[in-house]
């Protein structure tokens, strides 16, 4: 994975720790200063598929990592909804099939 923070590009990871078909899926990203836990859970939803996200991350940078923190999770909302909805449909073609 790349990215940019401040101007730097970044490369890192993503590790699953679990999955659970059909139930959920935790992921540890790696990136120099950040290690955001994204946690996706899938349920049964009026005949499709309910999918929630949600993410845990501390950047551990002394005095600027929490006003980063708060930066990333608004830079992150809206590249979250579009995946969530991809990763809906996928889902509910993969229980369709």
């Amino acid at each position: 994975m790349h990215t940019h923070l401040l101007g730097f590009r970044v490369t890192g990871g993503v590790e699953y720790t679990e999955v659970v078909p059909g139930e959920r899926i935790v992921a540890q990203v790696h990136f120099f200063a950040e290690k955001p836990t994204w946690t996706f859970t899938f349920a049964p939803a009026d005949g499709g598929t309910e999918v929630v996200a949600e993410g845990e991350w501390t950047v551990r940078l002394p005095i600027v990592g929490n006003p980063i923190e708060g930066r990333m999770v608004k830079e992150h909302e809206p590249y979250l909804e579009t995946m969530l909805a991809d990763l809906k449909a996928r889902v509910e073609a993969t229980s369709a099939a």
